[in-house]
């Protein structure tokens, strides 16, 4: 593919000269999209009811993409499970609701790492979501399909989920704007979810300003206009983060670093982040084994016959991709019993004191860090895959950074950085503490700012 994303300003340019044209090139890029990169699942139809060129402001007229775990009403929701294709649910989750309430129209659903249990969006039922910008390496995952959709051109932002780095990860990986909130601040009902107290639905965009349009779109808020504090944001560094990065990956950080420090209003603090990191990947797994399947039967229950009689052994039992057949399996093997539990969500406590600990005391506005230490894993390579020389498990590579703030419920956001010399994109995290979503966004609107002029990958899809 050759297309190229397309911002809000963009789009409304072309829905105010011709809606129709404008739905035409949505759906023709997601077409194209399926084909070639395994982006979409579904696509919808053009439809006939369209806003007049004078209406083409905000969000009428919109295109965007759902991540297919979550739920639409005219399209089916499969999870990017071959057990659940054909399933139509019975209403839009609530967030699809506001979008479409708010003018926005669904171009489509989009492929995902089975059943949102992995990080390459390698998909053993549909067929594997492959990167834009070198089709022999994985889009990131689990939301694979959402960061393709946008740095294609085929929606102007797309709904995906995130239980620990699924938003930040693939959109480092595509060169778009991942932004995973702090659960609850969107509504989280009508999702295929695996983890009551670390899922949330998330926006993907070409632009903070973007982001902030949707989440005022979500939650009703009116955006706020960026505020500067006085003095220079402080963002911390942890420096246990900025280890073992691939050499490429490294420069465009360093580049990045000194954009940020060159801009004027940015002052880069080190700080570490291993003790928390430490325990957030003893325990972080933990909880999603045990309300995994809670929170699956309790979504599966609400679906039509004969999809309301499933349950996680079943979708186990038809899991086509290996990695997720493997977890569900350990999953239902090994439950994890109530004590065992609470003493995780206690050190859920724990970490997210312990993120207060490291930002507070020194006035931290938020962290900042490298998305994922590597360059996109290769197709391919299952559960492993190699970097800097030298063959690493794929999981907790990608997530070595992402874990902990997701496992504290943290809202994150992933800005493009640049490329590295082969022309891959590198993305940079901002995290701030939870519920502090509102100064996180402005945050990252200053930081994006600071970042532009960057050499930004071309996208072609082949290399």
């Amino acid at each position: 593919m050759n297309r190229r994303a397309l911002g809000f300003e963009g789009w409304r340019e072309l829905i105010g000269a011709d809606p129709h044209t404008a739905r035409e090139r949505a759906r023709d890029a997601a077409l194209e999209s399926a084909a070639d990169l395994g982006a979409f699942l579904s696509v919808a139809e053009p439809g006939s009811s369209l806003p007049p060129p004078r209406q083409a402001r905000g969000m009428k007229g919109m295109p965007f993409a759902v991540k297919d775990n979550i739920d639409t009403s005219s399209l089916a929701t499969t999870g990017g499970s071959a057990v659940l294709d054909g399933s139509l649910p019975r209403a839009d989750a609530g967030v699809v609701r506001s979008l479409l309430d708010a003018g926005a129209w669904l171009v489509g659903k989009t492929n995902l790492h089975e059943l949102a249990l992995g990080v390459t969006s390698e998909n053993g039922a549909f067929g594997d979501v492959r990167n834009p910008y070198d089709a022999g390496r994985s889009a990131g995952g689990s939301s694979g399909g959402s960061a393709v959709a946008v740095a294609v051109g085929a929606a102007a932002f797309s709904l995906g989920t995130d239980t620990g780095g699924s938003m930040t990860i693939p959109a480092a990986c595509c060169s778009v704007v991942g932004y995973r909130p702090t659960r609850g601040r969107y509504p989280v009902d009508g999702f295929l979810s695996i983890s009551w107290t670390r899922d949330s639905i998330g926006v993907m965009a070409t632009s903070v300003a973007d982001v902030i349009t949707v989440d005022a779109a979500v939650t009703g808020r009116s955006p706020s206009r960026t505020r500067r504090r006085r003095g220079p944001l402080r963002l911390g560094v942890p420096q246990n983060r900025l280890s073992d990065l691939d050499d490429d990956v490294a420069d465009v950080v360093d580049d990045a670093f000194s954009r940020l420090e060159g801009s004027g209003f940015v002052e880069l603090h080190e700080v570490s982040t291993a003790s928390l990191d430490a325990r957030a990947f003893e325990h972080g797994f933990t909880v999603v084994a045990f309300e995994a399947p809670r929170t699956a039967e309790a979504y599966l229950s609400e679906l039509r016959s004969p999809y309301n009689d499933l349950d996680l052994a079943a979708l186990a039992s038809g899991a086509r991709s290996g990695d997720v057949k493997a977890l569900l399996g350990h999953i239902l093997a090994h439950p994890i019993g109530r004590d065992r539990y609470r003493r995780a969500r206690d050190a859920r406590d724990a970490v997210q004191a312990d993120h207060w600990r490291v930002t507070s005391p020194r006035q931290l506005d938020a962290l900042l860090y490298p998305t994922i230490p590597s360059r996109p894993p290769l197709l391919g390579e299952g559960t492993v895959m190699t970097h800097r020389n030298r063959t690493v498990e794929t999981f907790p590579t990608l997530t070595r950074h992402t874990e902990a703030g997701a496992f504290a419920g943290n809202p994150s956001i992933s800005l493009p950085a640049g490329c590295d010399r082969g022309g891959l994109p590198v993305g940079l995290t901002l995290e701030g503490l939870r519920g502090a979503d509102d100064r996180l966004l402005e945050i990252a609107a200053m930081a994006e700012s600071a970042l532009a002029g960057a050499e930004m990958p071309v996208l072609t899809g082949e290399r």
